[in-house]
């Protein structure tokens, strides 16, 4: 008889989301990944079917379980449990090399970190009813899952301390000092337990940050991927230091301006205000050949000055989940349900080849992906390619997911995306969390397959936005079409304050919405006839208010005006930070 093994690796979210620097997170999502690659190396990919394995892996897996393994099937899966744990403290164990002794408490912290979760089930006849009862059985194991105290710290139950900066809920057992003097420990509350924290041990820069205190969890994160990620500020600055770079004289500037004037260079030192703060605040900070704070301040704006780009300080993560999976893998929307275990199979193959796609588009030079396991995906955005990405992708997913399994189903298989743009020292933690509630508001509309965007502008102010795609896509054109009808100014952006204060006052107005919607439209059109290009005839000025008037109104929904608002400063955000070929036309024309 076969059985089937669903099998699970947690915590997920908090894992990966817990980071302070970009390293930190694809860090944490390349460790689980890791983690369930060794799980499927027991059981052998070829009894793996779903999902497809990858280099990015979602934190569970559905398998079948090999016939030589069906007479003793719970100590089959305590021993991919056990494999598991023990990848888990092999990879703690490496993080410790070069560290001068084991901080006390590292190895209670470890092991009570992974939460591993399995059942195995026979199958009988019927696959869809086998499947829908291992998911109901890994549910009820998850709510009755075990608690576990610590008690390494002498007298107590529980850890008291100071707490890790990365995930704010274990001790610190790493401390970096905030200067070269030695940590005194004594009558410190930051650390209550002798031997939790070495006085003596240093790190490198890269692996703590002056002032900065991990738990062993988070250190282990920390060392784990040696490869490089780029920052925030590189992301923001990514289309600008490219151009730079293809530039001959533009490179020859910014080589100037890393090698000649800093002792260690980072993307943040060109920003004026980065290059300011980190020289005051960072006592590693140090000048070459003489160079003080203004001559460097000076030097940057040149740079900036002869590239004629803007420094953009803004850059956007970008975050999609399947719709529905749950009820998919069920096989719920299936016109044959006996065609479960095939479609499985092939879903997991068209997810796995619509990763990889996704992945090189977003990595070719727009952004950097962070986890792409298929129906999940998680990356960081350069802004002038936000709006041009989300439509690919979208593409991207009907082309490969989609329309290839056409002939299983009764309704469209879709994903709702979350983004949220910020400021590139806005905490990384809290850039995550709205990410995901904007994921969270575009699965909250009627038939998902949506998209919501959330901005978080350095001034605190923020708007936010959530759309259904709409039919290939066209709201993401609208949007699209309206920013460059502002960066172009064919429009002037006045049109979007006054139609604001004219209708705010009355949008609890129920009686009539058809009416209600008939009179905006219509005052829609006279205020972006009035802002329209001066420079255009009466009849032009006509046409394009009238063309545009009827791409918004469908933006508009019936009675979603506040949302309909959200979406033109959102457009207008877009058209003042974008550094688009548009836009450096226009200002070179204007200069010249």
């Amino acid at each position: 008889m076969k059985h089937l093994i669903l099998f699970t690796i947690g915590p997920v979210q908090s894992f990966i989301a817990q980071a302070r620097k970009t390293q930190d997170l694809y860090a944490g999502s390349s460790l689980l990944s890791a983690l369930v690659r060794k799980a499927i190396e027991v059981i052998g990919e070829k009894h793996l079917i779903f999902p497809k394995k990858g280099e990015s892996m979602p934190n569970r897996f559905l398998a079948e379980v090999p016939e030589t393994e069906t007479t003793a099937l719970k100590a089959f899966g305590q021993r991919i449990e056990n494999v598991v744990r023990n990848e888990w403290h092999r990879i703690a164990g490496e993080s410790l090399k070069g560290i001068n002794s084991k901080p006390k408490g590292f190895d209670e912290q470890i092991a009570n970190h992974l939460e591993i979760f399995w059942v195995i089930d026979s199958e009988g006849d019927d696959y869809a009813s086998t499947i829908s009862n291992l998911e109901k059985q890994l549910a009820g194991i998850k709510n009755v899952r075990p608690f576990r105290q610590f008690r390494w710290q002498e007298g107590i139950v529980g850890e008291r301390g100071r707490k890790c900066n990365l995930d704010g809920q274990r001790n610190v057992q790493f401390y970096q000092s905030r200067s070269n003097s030695p940590i005194n420990l004594e009558g410190s509350p930051l650390y209550t337990t002798p031997g939790a924290v070495d006085p003596k041990q240093k790190y490198q820069e890269n692996v703590l940050a002056r002032g900065e205190g991990l738990s062993a969890v988070s250190f282990l994160k920390r060392h784990y991927e040696t490869n490089t990620f780029k920052s925030t500020a590189e992301i923001a600055l990514l289309d600008a230091l490219n151009s730079l770079e293809k530039d001959t004289v533009g490179r020859i500037y910014l080589k100037e301006y890393k090698s000649q004037i800093f002792n260690e260079f980072n993307a943040q030192l060109l920003y004026k205000n980065g290059l300011s703060e980190r020289s005051l605040d960072d006592p590693g900070m140090t000048f070459k050949n003489g160079y003080t704070l203004e001559k460097a301040i000076q030097k940057r704006d040149a740079l900036e000055r002869k590239s004629g780009l803007k420094f953009q300080k803004y850059y956007a993560v970008f975050t999609f989940d399947g719709d529905d999976m749950g009820k998919w893998l069920s096989g719920e929307f299936l016109k044959d349900k006996k065609q479960l275990n095939v479609f499985q199979i092939q879903l997991a193959q068209c997810l796995s080849e619509f990763s990889k796609a996704a992945r090189q588009r977003l990595d070719e030079g727009s952004g950097q992906t962070i986890y792409a396991g298929g129906d999940d995906f998680i990356g960081f955005l350069n802004l002038n390619h936000l709006l041009h990405v989300m439509k690919d992708i979208r593409i991207l997913f009907r082309e490969k997911v989609d329309i290839p399994l056409s002939g299983f189903k009764t309704k469209e298989i879709s994903f709702s995306m979350g983004i949220c743009v910020a400021h590139y020292k806005e905490p990384l933690t809290l850039v995550l969390q709205e990410a995901r509630n904007s994921q969270k508001k575009a699965k909250d509309l009627d038939e998902k397959n949506a998209f919501a965007i959330s901005v978080v502008k350095g001034s605190g102010e923020s708007h936010r936005t959530a759309l259904p795609f709409g039919a290939n896509e066209k709201n993401i054109e609208r949007l699209s079409t309206l920013t460059n009808a502002l960066i172009q100014e064919d429009f002037s952006n006045n049109f979007i304050k006054t139609l604001r204060l004219e209708f705010e006052r009355v949008l609890d107005f129920q009686d009539d919405p058809a009416a209600f919607q008939e009179v905006f439209k219509c005052e829609l059109k006279r205020l972006l006839h009035r802002a329209a290009n001066k420079h255009w005839s009466k009849e032009r000025k006509k046409q394009e208010s009238e063309k545009m008037t009827d791409l918004m109104m469908p933006l508009f929904g019936f009675r979603q005006t506040e949302n309909f608002f959200q979406v033109l400063h959102i457009s207008d955000f877009f058209q003042r930070e974008l550094d688009v070929p548009q836009k450096q036309n226009k200002e070179t024309t204007q200069t010249t």
